[in-house]
């Protein structure tokens, strides 16, 4: 299905167990946006792609976020309900 990514539609995927998804859709995502996980195993994958300390995620509350734009390298950190976000330092 090239039809979308030609076309720049957007293409969402969501999931529940991301260290047991599709790998596919992670690597062709423009962003990641993850909240709060349960399993670490979750947490580290994710982390991972993201690029970050895996700390960052066990330490996410209740509608906390944390973003990468995969164009800019950039990641950010905030809260669903509040205005401030503020920038993540990568590992790399």
């Amino acid at each position: 299905m090239t039809w979308p990514r030609q076309r720049l539609a957007p293409i969402f995927a969501l999931t529940q167990r991301p260290a047991e998804s599709d790998k596919t859709a992670i690597g062709n995502a423009t962003l990641i946006r993850v909240g709060r996980m349960a399993r670490d195993a979750d947490r580290k994958m994710i982390a991972r792609e993201l690029d970050i300390d895996h700390r960052i995620l066990t330490s996410l509350l209740q509608l906390d976020f944390v973003e990468r734009n995969m164009a800019t390298n950039e990641v950010r950190r905030g809260n669903l309900t509040k205005r401030k976000i503020e920038k993540v330092e990568t590992l790399a």
